[in-house]
């Protein structure tokens, strides 16, 4: 039986392509910080490069399976450094001159981030 999948399949691309990204960025800039970032030797750095080219190709394909076996791998890989920056925050100030903002821009301020699945 084929269950529907348009409903969650953007959400999980989404988070995927989320994963994706912390992948292939991951692999490499150790700077020293107070904040603790992913630390890979070389091997597991390129295993997880083959597990990103794997991934994309599943994504690709819109293969949900091969992508949630990707992910696993990738997270397994990882151990317990899963989850873990690649690189530290850049954290800035706000500006002086910034406005607050007000209870009717509330909830819609950070919509052009954060795209919903039907765009």
């Amino acid at each position: 039986m084929k269950l529907p999948t348009a409903i969650y399949r953007p959400t999980v691309m989404r988070s995927v392509g989320t994963v994706f990204i912390v992948l292939v960025t991951a692999l490499g800039n150790r700077q020293v910080t107070a904040q603790e970032v992913a630390t890979l030797d070389r091997e597991t750095q390129h295993k997880l490069k083959q597990v990103a080219s794997s991934l994309s190709e599943a994504m690709k394909a819109e293969d949900e399976a091969e992508i949630r076996r990707q992910v696993e791998r990738s997270i397994k890989l990882l151990g317990d450094q899963a989850g873990l920056p690649e690189t530290p925050d850049e954290y800035r100030e706000i500006p002086q001159n910034a406005r607050p903002l007000t209870a009717s821009e509330l909830p819609t301020a950070f919509d052009p981030y954060f795209p919903t699945s039907s765009e």
